[in-house]
């Protein structure tokens, strides 16, 4: 957001070139006008061309600048004068789809100027008098029409608008996320709201409470965008005229999604790379690690069935994202059916395990108590993975971040002398570098992961391990080794954390299994990337995470794009061979379509079953305005950096990566399809 500031000598613009500091532009925008004095501002599109112009006034002089992309103009204003205006309002009073403006000027009656997008007609409006001091404007009585309250020397004056709703109207109400957020602007305040209905097209400021829209003749609005202050783009298609609407902030950022094809559809399995954030700033403050993911997910072999003698895996960037993936090898994982196979999923700094983490479980321990963190049974939640998670968490000012709670876990009959994993599966609800920058200047410690504590038997609590990690993402497992520090007996766990953390289901594995599993390594047969869009945000309940259904689809542009050079649609085999630095860069709305060859693998002795694990090395970069380098594709990670931005810019620049550049690296993408979507669409 810039800034423009009506001060006692004169209009300043101050421009946000997101540096930490706000530029003073005036002189090149056109802002010199001391005769105003100490003015007063509404900044509005009068002219429908998508740019917002100024109008100021004072006591002096009321003047409008319209915006011509490098500077402001100004335009003759009928209706003002030497004397100036004691007050004025903006506000679409006919529902036409322009915003008009009611004035009172400080030498006579109030006017009414309606917008004709090439200029104001002025009209005496027929109530009030001179003495007008200030003007108020909205829908005060609900009929779909803009009226007005004036405060004049004779007391506050109601003039009802009885025309207006003779044409057709929409009103928005925003909110931003809040609970568990508090860096979100919570009203909608000064978010972009555009609009497209037939040929027109109008653009309005968030006013912080009901947002009024007219629409002329038209019975539905064609499509409406809501452009929030951090850059998150919400679009709707086909709204009904004449109707309430209230709509709220939604998931910007998270990580590319992995989709199987179950025999029937593309299941969402989870999600990838969580642990190469380039760029994020830590709730300490302190970068992120560089170093590209080392990702190994499981995918259960009901997730996965082959088709035409191939095995067929989507990865999805769904959100305000860019992407760059080095490496995609499948593990088909052979195993006696009586044996599970638990991958250890959780977040780690690196180094990154090079090979996956595989516990093998034959004997289960289920809890045979649990309490949620009000002191509520939350059994029947962690019993299984049932998508049913412990919810209650005593969300704070943050999103991802919580109020110290507590979530506890009874085992009856743990045995002596055998092997202890504990083993649990959920999600995180994820921070961004915003909020981290707030929690890293604020007086408290900066969040952990949980801490695993036992009870006593005097009924006091013992710290076991201070971390176990948490999980890394989406329908994640965390393994956590407990051999020789559990009692025999009944036993009573505690995990204890800040995070906004969402447990489904929680076990201990006893025992060891003697397994000696069959791994087949598969390689890409073919990888084909191209535009795919972006599936529905869905989310079964509050506790539940954010999922997208990959059969509903919308094109259309969600994200202000990073700016740069992407990997051309099309196949890209060779690049996900090898970690070599010559990767796949994906935008948001790209997939990336990976067929490995089943009719490679060996068949299935009697009484075994096949699960897999898929491998992924990169990167992941979110548009976060406070992420390093958020806007751009560019600097490109390597292998090899010691930081990032790497401060020695020595990206490989041999024969092969000058060939890839050249190659694959030549789909330029800017955010003009972003910016122009309604007002001058742009197909991808």
């Amino acid at each position: 957001l810039d800034l423009a500031v009506a001060t006692s000598d004169g209009l300043r613009l101050l421009s946000n070139p997101r540096s930490g500091v706000l530029e003073d532009v005036s002189a090149s925008w056109g802002l010199e006008l001391p005769r105003l004095g100490g003015a007063r501002l509404e900044v509005e599109d009068f002219d429908g061309d998508g740019r917002f112009d100024l109008l100021a006034w004072s006591d002096r002089a009321a003047v409008h600048l319209a915006n011509r992309g490098d500077r402001f103009a100004a335009v003759p204003l009928p209706g003002s004068s030497d004397q100036g205006w004691r007050g004025a309002a903006v506000a679409d009073f006919d529902n036409d789809g322009d915003r008009d403006l009611v004035a009172a000027p400080a030498d006579g009656p109030a006017l009414l100027l309606r917008n004709r997008r090439h200029g104001f007609e002025v009209e005496t409006l027929a109530v009030g008098a001179a003495a007008v001091a200030g003007l108020v404007a909205g829908d005060f009585d609900g009929d779909g029409d803009v009226d007005l309250v004036a405060a004049a020397a004779a007391g506050t004056r109601y003039w009802r608008n009885d025309g207006g709703a003779l044409n057709n109207w929409l009103r928005l109400r925003l909110r931003g996320k809040t609970e568990g957020n508090s860096k979100n602007n919570s009203q909608g305040l000064f978010v972009r709201i555009e609009s497209r209905v037939g040929g027109a097209y109008q653009a309005v400021l968030g006013n912080g409470g009901v947002n009024h829209l007219g629409l002329g003749a038209a019975r539905q609005v064609d499509a409406l965008r809501v452009v929030w202050t951090n850059g998150l783009g919400q679009t709707w298609a086909a709204l009904a005229a004449r109707q309430s609407l209230e709509e709220e902030q939604v998931l910007k950022g998270s990580c590319p999604f992995l989709y199987a094809w179950n025999g029937e559809r593309f299941e969402f399995v989870t999600d990838l790379m969580w642990g190469s954030p380039l760029g994020m700033v830590l709730a300490d403050g302190s970068p992120a690690p560089h170093q590209s993911a080392q990702d190994f997910v499981l995918i259960s072999g009901e997730q996965l069935r082959p088709a035409g003698g191939e095995l067929f895996l989507q990865t999805t960037e769904e959100l305000w994202e860019a992407v760059y993936l080095d490496r995609q090898q499948l593990l088909a994982i052979d195993h006696p059916a009586g044996v599970d196979l638990v991958v250890d999923e959780k977040f780690t700094p690196p180094p990154h395990p090079r090979e996956p983490v595989l516990h093998w479980v034959e004997r289960w321990l289920a809890p045979s108590g649990a309490r949620g963190p009000a002191g509520s049974d939350a059994l029947a939640r962690v019993a299984a993975r049932d998508g049913r998670h412990v919810g209650e968490l005593p969300l704070a000012r943050h999103q991802g971040v919580t109020r110290e709670h507590s979530i506890e876990l009874d085992f009856a009959g743990v045995p002596a002398g055998q092997r202890l994993r504990l083993v649990l599966w959920g999600w995180v609800f994820p921070t961004d570098t915003s909020i981290n920058v707030a929690l890293s200047q604020s007086e408290r410690p900066a969040p952990g992961p949980p801490r695993l504590e036992l009870r006593e038997p005097d009924g006091g609590w013992r710290t076991l391990l201070p971390a176990i990690g948490f999980p890394a993402g989406k329908r994640k497992a965390v393994v956590t080794e407990l051999t020789g520090l559990l009692p025999a007996g009944p036993v009573t766990l505690r995990l204890t954390s800040q995070l906004e953390i969402y447990w489904d289901a929680a076990a201990l594995a006893v025992g060891d299994s003697a397994v000696a599993p069959r791994i087949t390594a598969l390689e890409p047969a073919r990888a084909d990337l191209h535009y795919r869009g972006f599936s529905r945000l869905v989310r079964e309940s509050a506790s539940a995470p954010h999922l997208f259904d990959y059969a509903d689809v919308s094109t259309l542009p969600r994200f202000r794009d990073l700016r740069g050079l992407y990997t051309r649609f099309g196949r890209v085999d060779e690049l996900l061979a090898a970690a070599d630095d010559l990767y796949v860069v994906m935008n948001a709305g790209d997939e990336l379509t990976v067929r490995f060859p089943a009719a490679d693998l060996p068949a299935l002795p009697p009484g075994w079953r096949r699960d897999y694990v898929l491998h992924t090395d990169g990167w992941v970069k979110d548009g976060d305005l406070n992420t390093t380098a958020s806007q751009t594709v560019e600097p490109l990670p390597y292998h090899a950096m010691t930081a990032y931005p790497d401060p020695d810019h020595r990206f490989p620049d041999d024969p092969r990566h000058r060939r890839w550049r050249r190659e694959y690296q030549t789909r330029r993408v800017d955010d003009t399809p972003f910016r122009e979507l309604l007002r001058n669409p742009v197909r991808p």
